[in-house]
């Protein structure tokens, strides 16, 4: 049996994102994208040890577009080698994705969301830098 308040909580949660999407500065929105890659591949692993995967595979293809926009985000006239490396990484990680798809791997995705988790933290170390040098 559903949960009757299930509709107004993911109600509640896409309009607590659209909020926190119109507030966020471009760094900010950077890491709602890998944080959103990371929790949709997080929620693919538990698809998979229940076996929806038709699920599995939403989630799967939604990490995807947010990987895409990550890719796009790059600026490659400013970022030079970290971008370039970046977008290589990108395109490993939406590989691994792929074949974990496919294959119905867990240990892909978590490969997949460590690899991000590495991004992330990154991410996160040049923010606290910025804050702190002002």
């Amino acid at each position: 049996m559903k949960n009757p308040y299930q509709q107004v909580l993911n109600q509640y949660k896409s309009i607590e994102l659209q909020t926190r999407i119109d507030t966020a500065s471009p760094h900010e929105l950077i890491e709602l994208l890998l944080q959103g890659a990371r929790s949709h591949i997080a929620t693919a692993q538990g698809n998979i040890q229940r076996n929806q995967i038709k699920e599995k595979g939403e989630h799967i293809g939604k990490a995807l577009s947010i990987i895409e926009g990550l890719k796009l985000s790059l600026n490659h006239d400013h970022g030079g080698l970290i971008a370039e490396n970046l977008m290589k990484l990108y395109d490993y990680i939406q590989h691994i994705l792929l074949k974990a798809n496919i294959n119905n791997d867990e240990d892909l995705l978590a490969q997949s969301n460590l690899l991000l988790s590495e991004v992330h933290q990154a991410w996160q170390a040049i923010n606290s830098k910025a804050e702190n040098a002002q």
